[in-house]
C-alpha cells in the first residue's frame, strides 16, 4: 500500500500519466487542466504513472501498518535512462539461455549485499492485479541447513515406509476389490450381465508410481546432503491466505515469476540456482518442517531455490526441441 501524491510544481500537465492509466482510469484531467487522482479506489499501486513522468512529479510513500514492520522490505522507485533502454541482444540472450540449474555449489556465504539484489529483483517481479501476495524466506544459517536436510530425509523416508507397509498395501487391495464388485452390481442391476472385467487399476497404478518416485528421493539414512544440493542460500517464496477470486488462481504463477526474476538476477551477479520442487513439497506437506521455518499455517509453500556461487564452468548451450510451433499470421500465406 502506498499513500500517492503530485507535484504541481514540477507536473507540466503532459497527461502521460492519465494515457497509461487507460485501463482503470485512476487519474483524470482536472478542471484546472493538472492531473488528479480522482477515482483511488480503483488504484492497485502498479506505478505505471510513476515510471511515465518526465518530470518524477509522482512519488509514492509506502504505508507500513504495525504488524508489518519487523518484516517489511521496501523496493524504492529506482532511476531510469530512458535513452538507454535498448538491451544488447546478444548479453540478453546468453542470461536467459544460458542460466542452468546447478546442484554444485561452492563452500562461500553469499555476502548479504548480493542477496538483498536478488530479494530486490524477485518484489519486483510482476504479480497479477499487482497483488504481490508473496512472502520471501531467506535461509543461510548453515547449521539450520544441515537440520533441514534432515527433516527432508526424514519426511521422504516416512513416506516410503508407509508405501512399503503391509497393511496399506492390503488397505488398497480391499479398496480396489470393494471398488470392483459395486461396479459389477451396477452393471449387473442396469443390464442384468455380470462385469466379469479386471478391478480399475487407476489406484494400483497410481500406487506403483508414487512408490518409485519415493524410492528414488528417499535416500538412506548415511546419504549426503542432496535435497539442498549443500547450498549455502535457500529462498522460500510462500503465497498468502488473501486473495482475490478473480486473482487467486494465478498466485503460484506469480511466485514462479518472482523466482525466475530471482533466478536471473542471480546469473547477473555471478550466481548459480537450483529449484527445489522436493522441498517445496515437503513442507506443503509436513507442518513441523513448515513451523520450523517459521512460514505461517495459512501460507503455501509455491517456489523454492538454492543460490550459491557454482563449482561448475559451462561452454555450451545445449539445444532444446523440437516443439509444436503454429503461426496463425501473415506467415501462413507466404509459406
Amino acid at each position: 500500500m502506498f499513500q500517492k501524491s503530485i507535484d504541481y510544481d514540477k507536473c507540466t500537465s503532459c497527461m502521460a500519466c492519465e494515457r497509461i492509466c487507460a485501463n482503470s482510469r485512476v487519474i483524470r484531467k482536472n478542471d484546472q487542466g493538472k492531473p488528479e487522482f480522482t477515482f483511488d479506489f480503483k488504484c492497485i499501486f502498479c506505478g505505471h504513472c510513476l515510471a511515465i513522468c518526465p518530470e518524477k512529479a509522482i512519488t509514492f510513500e509506502p504505508v507500513i501498518l504495525a504488524d508489518q514492520m519487523e518484516h517489511a522490505y521496501q523496493a524504492g522507485p529506482l532511476p531510469m535512462d530512458a535513452n538507454a533502454q535498448e538491451q544488447d541482444e546478444r548479453a540478453v540472450r546468453e542470461l536467459l539461455t544460458a542460466t542452468r540449474s546447478n546442484r554444485f555449489f561452492l563452500d562461500r556465504p553469499v555476502e548479504h549485499g548480493t542477496i538483498e539484489k536478488v530479494l530486490d529483483a524477485m518484489v519486483r517481479a510482476p504479480s497479477a492485479g499487482n497483488e504481490q501476495n508473496r512472502n520471501f524466506y531467506i535461509l543461510d544459517d548453515k547449521a539450520r541447513l544441515i537440520a533441514l536436510e534432515d527433516q527432508l530425509r526424514t519426511h521422504f523416508q516416512k513416506l516410503l515406509a508407509i508405501y512399503n507397509n503391509p497393511l496399506v498395501v492390503s488397505g488398497m487391495a480391499m479398496a480396489l476389490a470393494m471398488k470392483a464388485r459395486r461396479s459389477s452390481g451396477n452393471r449387473q442391476a442396469h443390464t442384468g450381465q455380470e462385469d466379469l472385467g479386471k478391478p480399475d487399476q487407476s489406484m494400483r497404478a497410481l500406487y506403483r508410481a508414487n512408490k518409485k518416485v519415493l524410492q528414488d528421493i528417499a535416500m538412506s539414512g548415511d546419504a549426503q546432503l542432496i535435497y539442498l544440493h549443500n547450498a549455502p542460500l535457500i529462498i522460500i517464496i510462500t503465497t498468502g491466505p488473501r486473495s482475490t477470486q478473480m486473482h487467486k488462481g494465478f498466485y503460484k504463477g506469480d511466485a514462479g515469476i518472482a523466482a525466475t526474476y530471482g533466478t536471473l538476477m542471480a546469473k547477473g551477479l555471478g550466481l548459480s540456482a537450483c529449484w527445489l520442487g522436493l522441498l517445496e513439497i515437503a513442507v506443503n506437506k509436513n507442518k513441523k518442517i513448515k513451523q520450523s521455518l517459521g512460514i505461517g499455517e495459512h501460507e503455501r509453500v509455491d517456489a523454492a531455490l538454492a543460490l550459491g556461487y557454482s563449482e561448475l564452468v559451462w561452454h555450451q548451450i545445449p539445444p532444446r526441441g523440437p516443439v509444436k510451433v503454429v503461426w496463425s499470421s501473415i506467415r501462413e500465406s507466404q509459406a
